[in-house]
């Protein structure tokens, strides 16, 4: 299967950098990385728009959110076995 996605990326995005790779590799087609700011989109098949951490989301981008501490506490960051620490795309 050989067509062309894009993914869209913003500031904080989660996996969109995986969603890259997955495509290239699964598709065999031409993938564009396209910032949020862009104002037009090459012709694509598939437009993928990765997920993010929300503010104020209880687990936040290092805790798993059981603790009730809006994630400040260092959890596991779920049952996705993250570490704890860590920021969206190394921010």
């Amino acid at each position: 299967m050989s067509f062309k996605s894009a993914v869209i990326t913003f500031p904080g995005s989660n996996c969109d950098r995986d969603a890259l790779s997955y495509l290239r590799d699964l598709t065999y087609g031409e993938v564009f990385n396209i910032w949020h700011e862009e104002t037009s989109l090459p012709k694509v098949d598939l437009v993928i728009l990765p997920g993010g951490f929300s503010f104020g989301d209880g687990g936040g981008a290092s805790g798993d959110g059981d603790e009730g501490d809006g994630g400040t506490n260092g959890g596991t960051g779920g049952e996705g076995g993250c570490e704890g620490g860590g920021g969206a795309n190394g921010l």
